[in-house]
Parts: C-alpha cells; structure tokens; sequence
C-alpha cells in the first residue's frame, strides 16, 4: 500500500486553484489512509442476514 502523499508543486503563483486542489487531494488522501488503517485493526465478523 502507498503510504506517502504525491508531491504536487505549483509553479507560479497564479496558479491558486492548482495549489487549493493539491491540498484537497492530500487531506482526502490522508483521512482515506486513517480510515483504512482504523478498519484494518478491527476483526471482520461475520453478517447472516435472515
């Protein structure tokens, strides 16, 4: 599994959306990540659904 973020440089400063949808990607990329590792320590149980 990756577990390190994607580098996402913004050449000039105009590029303010570039740079806002970078962070996005990395605060998305983060909490996916966090999620993943919580869930994966819990023990699947088994469901029956009647």
């Amino acid at each position: 599994m990756i577990t390190q973020g994607v580098r996402c440089e913004v050449d000039s400063a105009d590029d303010g959306e570039e740079q806002a949808y970078c962070e996005i990607v990395e605060y998305v990329r983060v909490g996916v990540l966090l999620v993943y590792q919580e869930l994966a320590d819990r023990p699947i149980k088994p469901t029956h659904w009647h």
